[in-house]
């Protein structure tokens, strides 16, 4: 690339061998850093720069050089190159980060002042990109570090500590890492040819004959899934290998090389190495500090990790929120367990969903368990003439008692946030065994949820034995956590399994194509903006019943 060419030369630019050492020259630069701030503000060489950005970080030193003439920040001027050099690894835009016109040009102060206001532009734009993120259409509520990429500078120059901060730029955890080189491998691919693409999308029979068979293997070969040697019987081996490639694209795993297997295997290498990019890009959108404790959420995978004391705890599957309401990405807090929760029914699904049914169905309430808030003589609504009402003229509050037909099921999470998502149980745990899971109307249905509740809650009085009487017994109880737990839903269309292997999700809200237009990378052919309806099945804050008890004692205490 022509711009790994410029930036080697850059490198050696900054070497003390051609940057004069007088510091009589000091005064000179100067004089020249502030007349090209103050004369020519928004662009240096042709390059366009933060003026008000350099404004404030050369004002802090008296506009003297940060660059050049001192040992020390010439140092630090080869950490800050070598960053950049590899700053692509991280999937992120390097083309403004002004490699090519920080080359070797005659010495005078005023070259000497346009190329370290260009340097200290380029480490700004690299600090922003991997601290802050580029601006998306993707809802981030509460989930973003404050950072400011000046101050930090400011600092490190002061310090000398420039290298501790280019180190702590990226995110730090093992899984980021991870996913850098999966992106690396997957460039490497691009860059080679990429991996063969297997065609057709009739279903491939895993017995000779089939003449995409060579590439099937081929194509398994290289992302590893097809090991070496693995069986005596290839026609095994083939399918085991076909099983590993299902998992980790979040198929059902049945050897079977059908068209949802072709759809993922027709996916070319530069498409899986932009996927990557756009879920590291997601990563640095986390907080650096999580916690020791906390729950994340991964939309896309339909999956939920509790992580304990710096530790994740195997994946439970989850459903999420369907195309029309997607389940939105923010941080929040869980606060408490509610056991035997009733649902108050949101007013769109009471006119959109419940209304046509009742007009159908007088008895659809009753059958439910489903009442009309302040109705106590007529709780299921049997007297109402339902065919005469609109969705404008319905005025009825309506409230799901708990029970087994409770659509909350036995126990919900609470998370106050913007939104109203949160997590809770379900009556119908058969939708847990299907591969793809956008099935709720946004919030986040939980498999095994009272292992869950236990584990959060983190009391010996609340084990799953005292929950599960307290849901035997039928009352609504609101338990506090001892201490509320922090709990992200993010959307990684690519991440990184327990066992280190790179998982790829379909993206189902279509929210990875407005990541790319922020990350400047090329839009794939088909690609729309992204899924912008907004969760719609989550009931309002529910009260709490009269009676109901705050972290009461456990039933049978």
């Amino acid at each position: 690339m022509a711009w790994v060419a410029a930036a080697i030369s850059v490198l050696l630019w900054f070497t003390p061998a051609v940057v004069a050492d007088d510091m009589r020259a000091v005064p000179a630069v100067a004089a020249e850093i502030r007349t090209i701030i103050e004369e020519t503000p928004g662009a240096i060489l042709g390059q366009p720069v933060a003026a008000h950005d350099l404004r404030r970080l050369y004002a802090a030193f008296a506009y003297t050089p940060l660059w050049h003439l001192d040992a020390a920040r010439e140092e630090g001027a080869q950490v800050v190159v070598e960053a950049l050099l590899a700053a692509a690894k991280h999937g992120i835009d390097v083309t403004d980060l002004h490699l090519d016109a920080l080359q070797p040009r005659p010495w005078t102060p005023r070259s000497v002042a346009e190329r370290d206001l260009l340097a200290s532009d380029s480490f700004l734009r690299y600090a922003g990109k991997l601290r802050r993120g580029s601006k998306s259409d993707d809802v981030r509520e509460g989930s973003a570090d404050r950072f400011d990429p000046i101050d930090a500078l400011i600092d490190a120059l002061r310090a000398g500590t420039i290298a501790r901060l280019v180190a702590s730029l990226p995110p730090q955890d093992v899984e980021y890492r991870q996913m850098v080189d999966a992106h690396r491998r997957h460039r490497l691919f691009a860059d080679e040819g990429g991996w063969p693409v297997v065609p057709g999308t009739t279903e491939l029979k895993l017995t000779p004959g089939d003449p995409r068979l060579p590439t099937l293997r081929e194509r398994l070969r290289v992302e590893g899934d097809l090991e070496a040697e693995e069986s005596a019987d290839a026609a095994t081996a083939l399918s085991v290998a076909v099983r590993r490639f299902q998992q980790r694209h979040g198929l059902e795993p049945d050897g079977r090389v059908g068209p949802l297997t072709l759809r993922e295997l027709a996916v070319t290498t530069d498409q899986r190495s932009r996927q990557i990019a756009v879920n590291l890009e997601r990563w640095r959108w986390l907080p650096r500090r999580r916690g020791d404790t906390y729950v994340t959420v991964n939309v896309a995978a339909a999956a939920l990790t509790l992580t304990r004391d710096g530790l994740a705890g195997p994946s439970r599957r989850v459903i999420v929120g369907d195309v029309r309401h997607p389940t939105p990405t923010f941080a929040a807090r869980i606060a408490a367990v509610t056991v035997n929760p009733p649902w108050n029914v949101p007013a769109t699904i009471a006119t959109r969903e419940i209304l046509p049914r009742l007009k159908r169905n007088p008895q659809y309430l009753a059958a439910n368990d489903i009442v009309i808030l302040g109705r106590p003589d007529d709780p299921f609504g049997l007297a109402v003439d339902w065919r005469g009402l609109s969705a404008r003229s319905f005025s009825f509050r309506l409230q799901q008692r708990p029970g087994h037909r409770n659509a909350l099921g036995a126990i919900k999470f609470e998370m106050p946030n913007r939104f109203d998502v949160y997590l809770h149980d379900t009556p119908d745990k058969r939708l847990f065994a299907r591969p793809q899971r956008a099935l709720s109307h946004g919030c986040i249905r939980v498999d095994r949820p009272i292992e869950l509740a236990a584990a959060l809650l983190g009391d010996a009085a609340w084990s799953i034995e005292a929950l599960e009487t307290a849901v035997a017994q039928a009352e609504t109880r609101r338990i506090e956590l001892l201490r509320p737990v922090p709990v992200y839903l993010v959307y990684l269309t690519a991440f990184v399994d327990d066992r280190g292997r790179i998982n790829f999700r379909r993206d189902i809200y279509d929210r990875d194509a407005g990541v790319e237009r922020a990350l400047g990378l090329e839009l794939r052919p088909g690609s729309r903006k992204g899924a912008d309806g907004i969760p719609g099945g989550c009931p309002e804050p529910t009260p709490l019943a009269e009676g109901a008890e705050i972290r009461g004692q456990p039933p049978g205490r």
